[in-house]
């Protein structure tokens, strides 16, 4: 990728970040249960550190790995903090529809599964092929961490819009 197309993407980045933490925000801001801060807190990381992944490609391999660590881990975390927070709703006020909450923990028990695919831990191996007693490596036609990543931005979208929902649901 070259720089321009680099500064595009991080472009795009930025604006996708910008109305997420639009949403994340205004959703959040007539909350008064803690753990919705903590969720919320953890999103605006999580969306912080995926500006990060767009930043550093895998030319920056060890970087790259080090936010999407983080980037994972803080999606996670706020979508399952969510989901204790609307269970235990009985003891805080009611400011965020339960089946939304419920959605967000399931989504971030599907992201946590996905983490312990065994493809994920070989991401980097080439495949290796023999040819007239030849060897040769050969890259992988799908690279599992590029799909996981992909996943996750798709998890965040679907956060995003279920944040805004709950919104004017509210």
């Amino acid at each position: 990728m070259n720089y321009a197309q680099r500064v595009i993407l991080l472009g795009f980045g930025t604006l996708f970040v910008m109305f997420a933490t639009q949403s994340y925000v205004a959703t959040f801001i007539k909350c008064t249960n803690p753990m919705y801060y903590s969720g919320l807190f953890l999103e605006l990381i999580s969306l912080i550190v995926f500006l990060g992944i767009l930043s550093f490609g895998l030319d920056y391999y060890k970087t790259h790995i080090i936010m999407d660590v983080i980037f994972f881990l803080t999606q996670i975390g706020a979508d399952v903090m969510f989901l204790i927070a609307v269970l235990a709703r009985d003891y805080f006020a009611s400011e965020f529809n339960f089946t939304i909450g419920i959605i967000m923990g399931v989504i971030g028990f599907i992201l946590l599964i996905l983490l312990f695919i065994p493809q994920l831990k070989k991401w980097m191996y080439m495949d290796k092929i023999e040819e007239n007693g030849t060897t040769i490596y050969v890259r992988p036609k799908v690279c599992s961490l590029a799909v996981v990543e992909w996943i996750f931005f798709i998890g965040q979208l679907i956060n995003m819009i279920l944040l805004i929902i709950n919104y004017f649901v509210i």
